[in-house]
């Protein structure tokens, strides 16, 4: 029979490359876009099916029962939004079958492996096919532009979102086993986003490569005291000098005849908007959920109110709960992720903080806990981890 840890992280990661990969394609080709719905039925459904196979014949991987209790807290909160707030499910029924597969699938299917082996190698391999799409992407529409905007604009953040999964898994490889490849790919990949995509990946990618040099335990010797100082002069010159920096940037990429949102709400930070309304939509829902803060507005919550996403998982957090339950909430997802780098070690640990990076600084001006696939991952990885030492310890 084949390895249960080798058919999960298959069927995993499988389903993460290739949504990611169409989701780009279909930003920059106008053929993709125009039969995206049909691709993402076609995707999810066949993802489904997997995952149903996966979980049918994995049964050697026992369910672990903290995944249980999650997955009913969820149910929970669904059956309370569709007798509660009936208004909400015209917005849920949409994107349900997006969060079943890639957020509450995925979160059981991961919860369950005994070893990240298998899903590491899957996607530091599928990660070139991410950063191949992502070339793709930026050759086309250097030509005609982005194709799901009427003005024909050359941003995507469904794009950048993608690539920065490609990216840290490469930037993992490299810090893990000095794969050059991976670390070419990894700097592929953060130029495009630069260029083409938006500012908020660049605090995963910056926190990640600053834990990893920075408290790298391999690093004890002369030479690694020596990279983290140089690394810090680095950091310090480049803040010193950032806005020359851009400029220069800016100077090299209008030479080229191409442009940076990225880098035009850095450089104009002191005369434009670079929350982009973001402000105001927190501000809105803030006055919204204190005003009752002890019921919250359901799944979709925001969207109704508002008729806007919250773009702040932990604003989402509570406008779904109120402020009381949805403290809670967030106190778990909290206690979990330090329990989880405190209690790992090698290769659990770097994908746990890698998760951590992806999630967290990143979720205070976007991300949605309904849709937040890599937030459901981390918890998953988290879980799996625990269960793992504790058996390891018997």
């Amino acid at each position: 029979m084949q390895d249960p840890n080798k058919l999960i992280s298959f069927v995993v990661a499988f389903q993460v490359i290739v949504q990611g990969c169409k989701n780009i394609l279909v930003q920059g080709f106008p053929f993709f876009y125009e039969i995206n719905d049909m691709l993402n039925v076609v995707i999810m459904g066949g993802s489904l099916l997997m995952y149903v196979y996966a979980l049918l014949t994995t049964g050697k991987l026992r369910i672990p029962v903290q995944t249980i209790v999650v997955l009913f807290f969820v149910g929970v909160t669904y059956l309370f939004t569709y007798m509660f707030f009936s208004q909400n499910v015209k917005y849920i029924q949409p994107t349900i079958l997006r969060t079943l597969v890639v957020c509450f699938f995925t979160f059981l299917l991961v919860s369950k492996l005994s070893t990240f082996e298998y899903l590491c190698k899957y996607f530091v391999k599928g990660s070139f096919l991410i950063t191949l799409s992502g070339v793709l992407y930026a050759e086309i529409i250097s030509v005609i532009g982005h194709s799901t905007t009427s003005d024909w604009s050359t941003y995507s953040m469904t794009m950048s979102n993608v690539l920065l999964l490609s990216v840290l898994w490469q930037l993992n490889a490299y810090f893990g086993s000095k794969d050059k490849l991976a670390l070419i790919a990894a700097i592929i990949g953060s130029v495009i986003i630069f260029i083409y995509g938006s500012r908020n990946p660049f605090l995963a990618i910056g926190f990640f490569v600053s834990m990893k040099i920075l408290f790298n335990s391999k690093r004890k010797s002369s030479s690694g005291i020596a990279i983290k100082l140089f690394f810090v002069s680095f950091v310090l010159i480049v803040l010193f000098f950032f806005k020359e920096i851009l400029s220069f940037v800016g100077g090299m990429l209008d030479f080229f005849g191409l442009g940076s949102r990225t880098l035009y709400y850095l450089i104009n930070a002191d005369t434009v908007d670079i929350t982009t309304g973001r402000d105001e939509i927190h501000d809105e829902l803030w006055d919204i959920v204190l005003n009752d803060p002890f019921l919250g507005l359901g799944v979709a919550g925001d969207e109704v109110a508002i008729q806007e996403l919250a773009h702040s998982m932990y604003l989402s957090i509570f406008v779904t709960y109120g402020m009381i339950l949805g403290s809670l909430v967030i106190l778990y997802l909290f206690s979990q992720t330090i329990k989880g780098i405190c209690r790992t070690s090698g290769l659990n640990h770097d994908i746990i903080i890698m998760y951590v990076c992806l999630v967290f600084p990143r979720s205070f001006t976007g991300g949605d806990i309904w849709a937040n696939d890599s937030l459901w991952f981390l918890m998953a990885l988290i879980i799996s981890s625990l269960r793992q030492r504790k058996e390891a310890m018997v």
